[in-house]
């Protein structure tokens, strides 16, 4: 059985960040639901409604957040990853005018 990377956990980590939050909102608006299926009172059955509204919109707006999170650390890796590459560079550079041997 092949070992995971480190990389591999951490996407894991980000993905069930994402799913995590939305799931649970989303079960419990299941069950709102399900309640508001057997109230007869009208004022329990809007707030329901309510109360189901603000459960998606949350959802919605947690499982957005997650992406936009994963798209930033992949933006911030990637532009961190370039500025090394160019500070080695620049070292290697000045290494080699000041007549070092870089290998």
């Amino acid at each position: 059985m092949a070992m995971m990377d480190g990389g591999m956990f951490k996407w894991i980590g980000m993905l069930s960040t994402i799913f995590f939050m939305p799931a649970i909102l989303l079960s419990l608006s299941f069950f709102v639901l399900y309640v508001l299926g057997k109230i007869e009172a009208r004022v329990l059955k809007f707030f329901g409604w309510l109360v189901v509204l603000f459960l998606w919109l949350t959802s919605i707006l947690s499982f957005i957040y997650g992406a936009y999170s994963i798209h930033m650390s992949c933006k911030m890796k990637n532009s961190m990853t370039g500025m090394m590459k160019e500070k080695g560079k620049m070292q290697q550079q000045g290494a080699e005018e000041s007549g070092v041997y870089v290998k």
